[in-house]
């Protein structure tokens, strides 16, 4: 709805279906909303190499496919064509957001080099951060996920959890070097410093870290 907003979307969804009922979905804006969002049916990675995804319904998730490690193409699966988004990102990008099904810290990660490398400045990011999926799928490790969060926060990013929906609880600050890690504790007892962070995060991947509670509770 930014684009209601006034702000020029530029969006990707590699899944063809999701794709056609998004763009159905655009067709029934007025035209000037139409014209400032600009779809686009591929998947954004950290190169430019086709990637698997395999398909189900209108949802569908990226998975590795190589036959040197045994790994071999699943069902129902499609083979979609990706842009680095080192291509993707300007002076005029204001907001990223990414949901990737478990590959965000690779892709924040990309980012975060691309930006290194440029004058490009993105004031907002935002991802999801699901170690279960972040492992299993993108074989990321807890040390990796400890590397990106001080890298954001090396690169001068405050970083909050649940920032979006729940901007009334109070945040808590520690710091790390010399830049703030801010988080918005949606549990009192969520560490706030970056390794204790992570670390709470994975115990999620062998028990419920809000147990009885969905993340729609916290509004995470």
């Amino acid at each position: 709805h930014m684009s209601q907003q006034g702000f020029k979307i530029t969006a990707f969804e590699p899944n063809p279906h999701r794709y056609n009922a998004c763009m159905a979905e655009i067709r029934q804006y007025k035209p000037d909303v139409q014209q400032r969002i600009d779809l686009r049916n591929l998947a954004v990675s950290d190169s430019d190499e086709p990637l698997h995804f395999q398909l189900a319904g209108l949802d569908s998730h990226l998975y590795f496919a190589d036959p040197a490690k045994g790994e071999t193409v699943k069902e129902k699966s499609i083979i979609v064509p990706t842009i680095p988004i080192s291509k993707i990102v300007t002076n005029d990008t204001y907001f990223v957001k990414i949901d990737t099904q478990g590959f965000d810290t690779k892709i924040l990660e990309s980012l975060l080099e691309a930006l290194e490398k440029s004058t490009v400045v993105v004031p907002f990011i935002q991802f999801e951060f699901s170690p279960h999926f972040e492992v299993t799928r993108a074989r990321r490790s807890m040390d990796d996920h400890k590397k990106l969060f001080r890298r954001l926060m090396d690169a001068g990013y405050d970083v909050y959890q649940g920032a979006a929906v729940q901007p009334w609880i109070h945040s808590h600050r520690s710091r790390y070097g010399k830049s703030p890690l801010a988080m918005l504790a949606v549990d009192r007892n969520m560490p706030t410093c970056v390794d204790e962070f992570v670390e709470r995060m994975h115990e999620g991947r062998s028990k419920p870290i809000f147990p009885g509670k969905s993340s729609t509770s916290y509004g995470t």
